[in-house]
């Protein structure tokens, strides 16, 4: 994977990329056991044993939130870096894939208030259309934190953001006025995402890391950029497409001590159409 992780360099329209590889293999599942009768009650109650519908509901809304989770870090690891990779739980990579994606690194941070040029940045990007049918313009959406946003918006540079004005010589110091002005000037609009997950050690990660901005532009025909496929599985009936969710009753199969298992997987990935309609700010 060592050339997916080339960047392209800014300006120079790449030929178009794409990810369509072997459907990675997601599964997961949570062992409910006797625990849950001795150690709990049921809600309201002093001495009637738990109903164990309730753990294993929360059981699978803690996997659909895993799944989802695992979702969103696929796709940002990818629209961020170029590159996404699943890792076993002894940390063996077991499936990776990549792209040569397009960065533009800001000359002064936005966090440099007082130099920072975060319009001229934007109109840097804006060029980034040319040759390869997509726009890096009014159409695009510009995906960045709250923390990188906060720095963009308190520039004061007067020969930059600070310096342009609306009607009345209002200040443009918010979002709608920022991208008001964007628009005006046939650049990307700004969406803010504050997406977060947590390691095994419970520390937060943002999906979106600070200073990184992530421009998605449409295809001019109006083509889908990617998207997230699920495919088939033998879990479903008749190995139909999708995401798969089960409970398994050991104890009335016999199992002594008695147990259920919630599971839920699917089989899929991301898959990429055209490579060139992403691109990277690092400000």
């Amino acid at each position: 994977m060592a050339r997916a992780r080339r960047h392209a360099a800014a300006g120079q329209p790449p030929q178009d990329q794409s990810i369509h590889g072997a459907a990675g293999y997601y599964g997961e599942h949570i062992v409910i056991n006797e625990t849950e009768i001795t150690k709990r009650r049921q809600v309201g109650t002093f001495g009637t044993p738990i109903d164990i519908t309730e753990p294993q509901v929360r059981a699978q809304k803690q996997l659909l939130i895993r799944r989802n989770t695992l979702i969103q870090k696929l796709l940002s690891d990818l629209c961020c870096i170029g590159l996404y990779q699943v890792a076993a739980a002894d940390g063996t990579i077991v499936k990776a894939a990549g792209f040569a994606v397009r960065t533009f690194t800001a000359t002064f941070p936005w966090s440099t208030f007082a130099t920072s040029t975060p319009l001229a940045d934007f109109t840097a990007i804006s060029f980034f259309g040319r040759g390869v049918s997509a726009d890096f313009g009014a159409r695009a959406v510009a995906i960045m934190n709250r923390t990188t946003f906060a720095n963009l918006r308190q520039n004061t540079n007067q020969s930059d953001l600070a310096g342009r004005r609306q009607g009345g010589f209002g200040g443009i110091n918010n979002l709608t006025d920022i991208n008001t002005l964007f628009t005006g000037d046939g650049l990307p609009m700004i969406v803010l995402y504050d997406g977060v997950w947590f390691d095994d050690a419970r520390v937060m990660h943002l999906f979106i890391p600070d200073n990184t901005v992530v421009i998605l532009a449409p295809r001019d025909t109006g083509t889908r950029i990617g998207a997230y496929r699920m495919t088939r599985n033998a879990v479903n009936p008749g190995a139909a497409p999708g995401a798969y969710a089960r409970v398994v009753d050991r104890g009335a199969m016999g199992q002594i001590p008695p147990t259920v298992e919630v599971h839920d997987g699917h089989n899929g990935g991301p898959i990429l159409e055209f490579g060139s309609s992403i691109a990277v700010m690092h400000v």
